[in-house]
């Protein structure tokens, strides 16, 4: 014949509490004594009242004072709530043995949010350093010894954050886990604020100049991002024939906290640029001869830390105007009768004398010696005296500049400039020396 049981597990203490399906811990004084006592009870088949069994077994349990079960804490912590790009950061790990047991060994597992990269060599730990440092991609691992009842570990390590960060949740996610204790676990988030950007503009009051003239440049940095660019650097790289006009920045709203003029660049840097602001800098340079040799190109930037320098030209047309790239190569053939080299009053020059150029020009000089030639071109020109085309005259020694004891002469013809080159000579016989 069968019978149905139901089965109720009692739990008695010395206290004499009942618990029915409820767990419980109590603060028991050491010198107690814990006793599980298991019962049984039955229903008959067909009911009735239940039947309890005597008692089966009986446990008893000392209080041992202050043990608590091993168990670790982690906290996760870092040095600023925001950062950018370019930013380096540090983060701290503090792992706790609260426990009355050695916990051996501790292993920290550190994951890094997306664009944040490990500084190599940076950790600092406490009391001892880590015996095994590893990192793979994104993912740090610490693995200390032992760590006795109520010790800490303290670590610290660096951050490099790269542009890449803003494609992440600046969310940082470690682990403290040691053998026979479930794993803990730890946050520590920065948001990740994207880097300034920048916006430069570059116009003059004219497209086209020639020498002599002065241009006005405008310049317009514009700080287009959410964040404050700060410092902000302007560099203006004037082409070549151009130079900067001394004190004429203007400069809006604030003036620059500093003007490098290096001449063919101008530098200026100014304060912190709010989101959505302007700096408008207006300045003028001065078209010199030497332009028409340049391209006109004038090429400027704008910089701010953190953020991808920006750039913007200008291009000016140059024309030749009333001045040229050419210059212009005047002399005399005379009758030297000191030698010195130079013509004085009672030396006359000598008519029709030839002098071949480099470029094989052939110049003829008027009845006083006189010669000249105009748009040449700039740079080392060479000029010789044809002494075939003075009958009774040779080349004059002078007894002061031996370089010039030659029938040729070489000089240094800039843009837009003027140049000598004299030829003293002396009867060949000698019959008009004094």
């Amino acid at each position: 014949m069968g019978c149905l049981f139901a089965l109720s597990i009692l739990l008695s203490t010395v206290l004499g509490q009942w618990l029915h399906g409820t767990t419980a811990v109590y603060a028991q004084p050491a010198s107690d004594l814990i006793q599980n006592r298991a019962l049984a009870s039955y229903v008959p088949d067909g009911g009735g009242t239940p039947i309890v069994l005597p008692p089966s077994i009986t446990t008893t349990v000392p209080v041992v004072p202050g043990v608590v079960p091993l168990q670790i804490q982690l906290i996760k912590t870092v040095d600023r709530p925001t950062t950018t790009p370019g930013e380096i950061v540090n983060y701290q790990l503090v792992v706790t043995n609260p426990s009355g047991a050695v916990a051996n060994p501790v292993t920290i597992t550190d994951q890094l949010p997306v664009g944040l990269v490990y500084v190599e060599g940076s950790v600092q730990a406490t009391p001892n350093p880590p015996p095994q440092v590893a990192s793979t991609g994104r993912t740090l691992t610490f693995t200390f010894g032992a760590l006795p009842p109520g010790q800490t570990i303290t670590v610290n390590y660096r951050v490099q954050v790269t542009p890449d960060a803003v494609r992440g949740d600046g969310v940082n996610r470690a682990e403290a886990s040691a053998p026979g204790v479930p794993p803990v676990t730890a946050n520590a988030q920065v948001t990740i604020t994207p880097p300034p950007r920048l916006q430069i503009i570059k116009t003059s009051d004219r497209a086209a100049a020639e020498p002599g003239d002065v241009a006005v440049y405008r310049l317009v940095v514009t700080n287009v991002s959410e964040v404050t660019a700060d410092p902000v650097t302007i560099t203006d790289q004037l082409p070549l024939g151009m130079t900067y006009v001394p004190d004429s920045i203007q400069a809006t709203p604030n003036p620059p906290t500093q003007v490098v003029n290096t001449g063919s660049s101008l530098r200026l840097t100014f304060g912190a640029l709010p989101p959505g602001q302007s700096i408008t800098v207006v300045y003028a340079v001065l078209m010199t001869p030497d332009a028409v040799r340049g391209d006109g190109r004038n090429i400027a930037q704008a910089a701010t830390p953190g953020a991808t320098t920006v750039t913007a030209t200008y291009q000016m047309t140059i024309r030749p105007g009333i001045l040229a790239d050419c210059g212009t190569i005047v002399g005399r053939v005379f009758v030297d009768k000191n030698f010195d080299g130079q013509q004085q009053p009672g030396e006359p020059g000598v008519p029709n004398a030839v002098v071949f150029m480099d470029d094989g020009n052939r110049i003829l000089a008027d009845a006083d010696g006189l010669f000249s030639l105009v748009n040449v071109l700039p740079g080392y020109r060479v000029g010789t005296l044809d002494l075939y085309s003075m009958p009774g005259y040779t080349l004059a020694p002078n007894l002061f500049r031996i370089e010039e004891n030659s029938v040729s002469r070489m000089v240094r013809l800039s843009p837009g400039g003027m140049a000598r080159m004299n030829f003293a000579v002396t009867p060949t016989f000698g019959e008009d020396q004094s």
